[in-house]
C-alpha cells in the first residue's frame, strides 16, 4: 500500500492496542484511503458535479467574475486582492464583494442541495461495489472492538 507506518513511540503502542498489529492497522487505514479517493474522484467526474460548476461558474461570470470552480476562489482572492501577502482596504472590499456574489450564486444555482444530492449518490454507487470488502473490514474492526472492550 505504500503506507509507512511508524513502530515506536507512543502512537505505535496505542495502534497496537487498537488495532493489534500494524498490519491490521494498515490494512483499514489503506481501505478507508482508497475508498475516499475513488468517491472524491467519481465526485468530480459526475456530470452532476460538473454541471453544478458550471452553473456556478456562469453565474459567477455575470456577476463579473471568471472563476471556473468553487475551488478557485481562495487563490482568485490572495493572488489578486492580497498580492505577497499585503493585506488593504481595497483588498477587503473586493473580497467581501467577490464573497457576495458566491453566496448569491451558491444560493441562485441551489448548491449546496445540488452537491449534497451529487455525493450522496455517488456514494451509494462506489459503497455498492465494495460491499464485499466493507463486510471484511467490518467484520476485522467488530473483532477489534469487541477485543478491546473486553480488556
Amino acid at each position: 500500500s505504500g503506507l509507512q507506518v511508524s513502530t515506536t513511540g507512543c502512537v505505535a503502542e496505542a495502534r497496537l492496542d487498537v488495532y493489534e498489529s500494524f498490519d491490521n492497522f494498515s490494512e483499514i487505514d489503506s481501505f478507508i484511503t482508497s475508498i475516499q479517493q475513488e468517491i472524491q474522484t467519481s465526485i468530480f467526474a459526475s456530470p452532476g458535479y460538473q454541471a453544478l460548476e458550471d452553473d456556478w461558474s456562469q453565474c459567477m461570470s455575470d456577476a463579473g467574475y471568471e472563476i471556473r470552480s468553487q475551488f478557485d476562489v481562495a487563490g482568485l482572492v490572495h493572488q489578486t486582492y492580497y498580492p505577497d501577502n499585503r493585506y488593504s482596504n481595497d483588498g477587503k472590499a473586493q473580497e467581501l464583494a467577490l464573497a457576495a456574489a458566491d453566496a448569491t450564486c451558491i444560493d441562485e444555482v441551489s448548491y449546496i442541495e445540488r452537491a449534497g444530492e451529487v455525493v450522496s449518490t455517488v456514494e451509494s454507487n462506489v459503497l455498492s461495489t465494495k460491499a464485499g470488502e466493507i463486510d471484511g473490514i467490518t467484520e476485522l474492526v467488530l473483532r477489534l472492538v469487541e477485543v478491546a472492550t473486553v480488556t
